[in-house]
């Protein structure tokens, strides 16, 4: 039988592992410096990717908590992620702590949870079926 919950938890792990990638890399390839903001909408896009997959997760993982406590769950863990990939770039030679990027992530992040009560439902539904 397979496990539903570590279905919805593992594609946040694996995102997780693909940022922590990425955030080691001196120059990502296919960012460039020519496109104005093209990095923090590329920051929003994956923090967003990443707080949709947590939601999944979390849901899963405690789908008795209320939406409420669920909200915070998610940007809890998901910002603290983010927070530490900023900070872990700070080691990165070529890299650094950027302000504006982590605050691109927390955007892209709360933009993320207005899709919190779609996916607690899908995610209830599959895991009760």
């Amino acid at each position: 039988m397979i496990n539903k919950k570590l279905i919805f938890t593992l594609p946040v792990v694996m995102m997780a592992i693909s940022i922590f990638v990425m955030s080691s890399i001196h120059q990502v390839p296919f960012v460039s410096d020519a496109i104005m903001g093209q990095d923090k909408l590329l920051h929003m896009t994956a923090y967003f990717i990443f707080g949709i997959l947590m939601q999944f997760a979390v849901v899963a993982q405690k789908p008795n908590l209320t939406l409420k406590k669920t909200y915070f769950a998610v940007a809890i863990i998901a910002i603290l992620y983010a927070l530490g990939d900023e900070l872990h770039q700070h080691f990165v030679p070529g890299r650094m702590c950027d302000f504006w990027d982590f605050a691109a992530d927390s955007i892209g992040i709360l933009l993320s949870l207005l899709l919190l009560p779609k996916i607690k439902n899908f995610v209830m539904s599959k895991l009760s079926s």
